[in-house]
């Protein structure tokens, strides 16, 4: 064995003490594989025809880039070498449940009304869906927040998005998560007319004229919030 052919990998060297890895759970939708392990191990990990390799930082963490999606099932050998200690684990992928399709949501234009009104969502058959790829079939649980309420120009519409369910609870969007579906497996959701997301303007208030907008923050969990 010369110099330019070592390998860490496969080098047989009498070593003693502990190396651990510590992987996090890897989904068909991760970008990375994380973890923890030795600080500044040399890292290694193989799965269908592809290694990677790279090191860990200073504190032991572990960040690799996954070049294109890694399909549910496949089992990935991890190993990290320290000091010539080497540990091999293996981890296989799990499915997720993710955005397959999430449009923009619009709504028409508004007077000032004489009554509490509703202002319907610009496409009647405004839909999203979710993909759910895991094996289990478990429940799944989506959330809608808003850190802002929609504005222009600095005026503000303060609780006028708001979420009707079918009870007709209406309940207006916040900064706290609210519970918009719940499922198994995937999913279209849609509403009709007068449920789901809408907006509501009251005759009390002015609304100059404008473009009024805010960001909605999505959320799928696995658990209840």
């Amino acid at each position: 064995m010369t110099t330019s052919n070592f390998n860490l990998f496969t080098a047989k060297v009498l070593s003693m003490g502990v190396l651990s890895i510590e992987l996090d759970e890897i989904t068909d939708i991760s970008a990375d594989i994380t973890g923890t392990t030795a600080d500044n191990a040399n890292l290694q990990a193989v799965y269908n025809t592809t290694t990677l390799t790279g090191t860990a930082d200073s504190n032991g963490d572990i960040a690799f880039a996954i070049p294109s999606p890694i399909a549910v099932g496949t089992t990935i050998l991890f190993t990290s070498n320290w000091n010539f200690l080497t540990v091999t684990i293996s981890i296989t992928t799990d499915g997720s449940v993710s955005f397959e399709t999430l449009p923009d949501l619009q709504f028409y234009g508004i007077a000032v009304p004489y009554n509490n009104t509703y202002v319907y969502r610009l496409d009647p058959n405004w839909s999203m869906s979710l993909l759910d790829t895991r094996t289990d079939s478990a429940e799944w649980y989506l959330y809608a927040s808003i850190t802002a309420p929609l504005s222009s120009g600095g005026c503000t519409l303060d609780n006028a998005l708001i979420f009707v369910d079918e009870e007709d609870n209406i309940t207006p969007l916040s900064a706290a998560p609210l519970l918009i579906a719940t499922g198994t497996g995937s999913a279209v959701i849609s509403w009709k007319a007068l449920k789901g997301l809408l907006l509501e303007v009251a005759p009390t208030e002015l609304y100059p004229v404008g473009n009024y907008s805010t960001l909605i923050d999505w959320k799928i969990t696995l658990s209840p919030l």
